[in-house]
């Protein structure tokens, strides 16, 4: 597992950006304390030229809505699995 650390403030977005095959059933979740953080939004971007079975970037925008430390969990599974292909670890600091 991968582990990174980001500083932000309250109420300044901030995003974080996978690699991502969704059409292998591949895909991002996001783990979080919502009391400190809120998802704002998810999207995906297919590499060009599109291709099937192609990749891409699958983007996460979140809110920090309290001052303190918290952590996000990236878990990337297919959802019929119970074990994940990748995990990483964000430690986030706001202030």
């Amino acid at each position: 597992m991968r582990s990174l650390e980001l500083n932000v403030k309250v109420n300044e977005e901030f995003t974080l950006s996978m690699e991502s095959v969704p059409t292998t059933g591949y895909v991002w979740d996001a783990k979080f304390d919502g009391g400190m953080i809120r998802l704002k939004d998810k999207s995906f971007d297919a590499s060009q030229p599109l291709t099937i079975g192609g990749g891409g970037i699958e983007t996460f925008t979140f809110v920090p809505i309290a001052a303190g430390e918290t952590e996000i969990t990236m878990i990337l599974k297919r959802s019929w699995e119970r074990e994940a292909a990748e995990e990483q670890s964000y430690l986030i600091r706001i202030r």
